[in-house]
């Protein structure tokens, strides 16, 4: 898939330009605590949303489901999701036992996705210790690819062996994009580009269009995942 290797060359770390000597390089610590101060806020803001998400869901090429569902954020900043649609795509196979073991393989799939959501809201929202561990250990870059931005790419983030690359705007540390990719046990390992959509007051944002996959041990097991958000309504 081409987002893949847009994902392997955002992940080569070492290939980036470091910054100019001429420009002072950040404070880790007090990018830290902005940073922190930013996620904060944003999920301050977004309980006061809710929004629609469309999830798109295949297995080695094949399509298994799309689902429509309404997103919003609780006030202890967990991700509510309530289904409005969803679409199987994948035909229903005759017979009791091919009916079950499909049941089945849906079931696992599902799971597999909702973990992958775990997993893709811990590096948006890291918590204020690893954020400060990420920004400290971090190699710091102007951004090749963003205007007035600044890549933060760390290896061992939340786990050891992943890797993150945070692109965020140099002057309010916003974040424009996140790519990481982390080995999740079994033999598997889960992998997304996140790239953030801004309310239209610019007060908060929300991963607008994320693609994931998981990768298992064998290729044909391999789960793809793209995910739109849209239809922000303010709750009043």
């Amino acid at each position: 898939m081409k987002w893949l290797s847009s994902l392997a060359v955002a992940l080569a770390f070492t290939a980036a330009p470091a910054l100019s000597q001429e420009t002072a390089p950040p404070d880790p610590g007090e990018m830290a605590l902005q940073y922190s101060k930013v996620l904060a806020k944003n999920l301050g803001v977004l309980t006061n949303y809710t929004w629609q998400m469309r999830v798109e869901v295949s297995q080695a090429g094949e399509p298994i489901y799309v689902d429509l569902v309404q997103g919003r954020h609780t006030a202890d900043g967990q991700l509510q999701t309530t289904p409005i649609n969803d679409d199987q795509l994948i035909k229903q196979r005759h017979g009791v036992l091919r009916g079950n073991l499909q049941d089945s393989r849906l079931t696992k799939i599902r799971q597999h996705v909702a973990n992958l959501r775990q997993w893709t809201l811990a590096y948006i929202y890291m918590s204020p210790g690893n954020v400060v561990d990420f920004f400290n250990g971090a190699n710091k870059t102007d951004s090749r690819v963003y205007a007035d931005a600044v890549d933060i790419a760390g290896t061992d983030v939340l786990r050891p062996g992943d890797r993150v690359l945070l692109s965020v705007d140099k002057a309010t540390l916003s974040p424009i994009s996140l790519t990481f990719s982390s080995p999740s046990g079994e033999g598997e390992s889960v992998s997304a580009r996140v790239q953030f959509r801004y309310l239209r007051d610019n007060s908060a944002f929300v991963p607008g269009v994320a693609q994931a996959q998981i990768q298992a041990e064998k290729k044909k097991d391999n789960i793809d995942v793209r995910v739109e958000t849209f239809d922000f309504l303010k709750q009043l």
